[in-house]
Parts: structure tokens; C-alpha cells; sequence
């Protein structure tokens, strides 16, 4: 049975977007309503599934002229539309066997001329029989990242820490510390900007900047004791479904933009304990850094993304460091303190 939606119309900034939405978004900042117009618009839909032009198919991920369609497994499907691609709607619609699949129905192909009338990118939400009444971790993951790389950003699958007034980017796969490490920057004084999903924006003066965007970590229940109780303002929210802490640290104002200087790669595979990798072959590291690369692959404004990435990655300062266990807490600092002397050497 379908559980009613948590409604929240509230407004968030994330990424350096304004989000509204219908359904309260846990991990984004909340701030007040404006008069001006949000970035994106998110609502809760109940019914049929409007039809669209299909262009190709990835995943559990359908890419159309007009936007995109996720189906989060059977808890939810997501359209997201963009309003300045649509420009083919004299073309047959196709049927969505996946929407069929989870029970949601789709509408006559006129639905697809009504979305004319949207002036804002909207994100809509079909539940499924799995459906809780939640936003799950598939919109804070591949949604929002699909999403943001719409509107020209790069997704990063890292956790970022404003320190000393700059961004530290730290990359890695699932598991290799990356909330451990940010968790550790935070009690010596820094700020979260974003945990697990990172955004880099490339601005015109060629600086890549950062902006609040998830404001939890994940953390193993013993990390997470020891950044209550040495950082102010750290506080637990919950727990996640593997069962660690969700905890809220203090993070930079989302209004802020936060220059990267440094990259650091976590490598459970690395002979020693960390090198500095040549200008060449930063580019990349970076591109393997990429948040879902496959998908991005066939989203919109894939060569300027690629060209953002070359340059930021040949202009970055990275450091490699074989990753620790994160309740290795004396492996944890070892690793935080080469970060932070690198990072001001970085500096100076």
C-alpha cells in the first residue's frame, strides 16, 4: 500500500540552486521563499504517466528531448523536464514498459503539448508500490546529479570540506573513508560542503568553485560519537538503513561559493602510502571521479563538460592516499594530518 506523501512546500538552496518542492528534502539547507522564480520545482504526482520522445535508454534511466525519467526501483519514478529542449513534440511518443511494470499507467500523448506551459525545470514523482511517503536516496544520488549536470555542473562522487577557507575535494569508491576523512577536517575547524555527491561549477575567470550541497554525513556509529562531542553544533538526525548515524555538521552557507584548490584520491590499491601525481595525468583522475560517468556520458552538455574537467583537473593540485578503515582512527588522523599539511603547502 502507497503511503501518503510528507508534504513540506518549502524552499531549498542546493548546489547553488533554488529548489522547491512539495516533499521535504532532508539533506538540503532550507531557507526562506523569495519572490524570485526557483531553479527547480518539485511535486508529488498521482495517476498516469505522460507520454514523451525517447532517445535512448541507460540503466534504470530513459533520456528524452525534453528531460529524463528514473525509476527507483519500485518506490518511485522521477520526470524531470527541461523546459529549453522541447522542441520535437511532433513525434510518436513510445511506451514505457518499466512505468507499466511498477504500476504507474501512462496519459495520452496530448499531455506532452501541456508541458509548454513550464518555465522552470520541474522534477515530478510517481509513486510506486514501494513507496513510503519519502524521498529516498535515489533523488540525493543519481537524480540530483542528472539534474545539476542539466544545468552545467560536474557531479563528483566525493565529500568536499571548506577548510582554511577552501575547498578540499576528497574522491574515492564506496567505502574507502570519504566520510571518515571530512568528519576528521571538521572537528580541526573546517565545514562541510557536500558528502558523497560533490558539484564543481566551472566559472568564467576559469576558477572552479563549489557550493553547499548535502548537508549530512554517514557515519559508523563510533565516528559519529566523536564529532558530537568535539565539534559544536553536530548534532544526529537519524540512522540510514545499514545503520549508520545521519549527522548534521556545521556547513558553509549555501549562499557562498567556495574555490577548490586540492584533490584528494583515496586508493585502497596504492603500493606506498601516497604520491603526488604528475600535471598530465591529473584530467584523468579527475574524469574517474565522475558521479554515475556512464549516464553522464548521455546527458546533455557532454563536451563542455569534458573540457571542464580537463581544465580543472590540469590546473588542481591532487595528492593520492591509500585509504584507511574508517574506525581506524589512528590511521584516520595519520591520513587527515598529510591532507592538511598538503593542503597548506597548497596555500602558500
Amino acid at each position: 500500500m502507497r503511503s501518503p506523501a510528507k508534504k513540506d512546500n518549502k524552499r531549498y538552496i542546493a548546489f547553488g540552486l533554488s529548489w522547491e518542492s512539495e516533499l521535504l528534502l532532508e539533506q538540503f539547507n532550507p531557507c526562506q521563499t523569495t519572490e524570485a522564480s526557483p531553479d527547480i520545482t518539485i511535486s508529488y504526482r498521482q495517476g498516469s504517466l505522460p507520454q514523451r520522445i525517447e532517445v535512448l535508454r541507460w540503466g534504470r534511466t530513459v533520456i528524452y528531448s525534453d528531460g529524463f525519467r528514473f525509476f527507483a526501483d519500485n518506490f518511485a519514478i522521477w520526470d524531470f523536464y527541461a523546459p529549453d529542449k522541447l522542441e520535437i513534440a511532433s513525434c510518436r511518443p513510445k511506451r514505457d514498459r518499466c512505468a507499466l511494470a511498477l504500476g504507474v499507467s501512462e496519459a495520452k500523448p496530448l499531455a506532452l503539448a501541456k508541458r509548454y506551459a513550464i518555465t522552470e525545470d520541474s522534477l515530478e514523482i510517481y509513486p510506486g508500490t514501494g513507496w513510503e511517503g519519502e524521498v529516498t536516496t535515489h533523488f540525493y544520488g543519481t537524480v540530483a546529479a542528472a539534474v545539476l549536470a542539466y544545468h552545467g555542473g560536474i557531479p563528483i562522487h566525493g565529500s568536499a570540506v571548506e577548510f582554511g577557507g577552501c575547498a578540499i575535494l576528497i574522491c574515492g569508491k564506496s567505502g574507502l573513508g570519504k566520510s571518515s576523512v571530512s568528519a576528521e577536517l571538521i572537528q580541526r575547524g573546517g565545514r562541510l560542503v557536500s558528502d558523497d555527491l560533490s558539484i564543481l561549477w566551472f566559472r568564467h575567470d576559469g576558477q572552479a568553485i563549489m557550493r553547499t550541497g548535502r548537508t549530512n554525513l554517514r557515519l559508523a556509529p563510533p565516528s559519529a560519537s566523536m564529532l558530537m562531542s568535539t565539534t559544536i553544533g553536530a548534532r544526529q538526525v537519524g540512522y540510514n538503513a545499514v545503520g549508520k548515524a545521519i549527522i548534521m555538521p556545521p556547513i558553509v552557507p549555501p549562499d557562498r561559493e567556495i574555490p577548490l584548490k586540492n584533490i584528494i584520491i583515496l586508493d585502497e590499491g596504492m603500493m606506498g602510502e601516497e604520491a603526488i601525481p604528475d600535471q598530465r595525468h591529473r584530467p584523468a583522475l579527475l574524469l574517474s571521479q565522475i558521479f554515475r560517468p556512464r549516464l553522464m556520458k548521455h546527458l546533455p552538455r557532454l563536451a563542455e563538460r569534458a573540457q571542464h574537467v580537463m581544465t580543472i583537473g590540469s590546473r588542481t593540485p591532487f595528492m593520492c592516499l591509500r585509504s584507511i578503515p574508517p574506525l581506524d582512527r589512528r590511521g584516520i588522523n595519520s591520513l587527515v594530518e598529510r591532507v592538511i599539511d598538503f593542503n597548506q603547502d597548497v596555500l602558500k
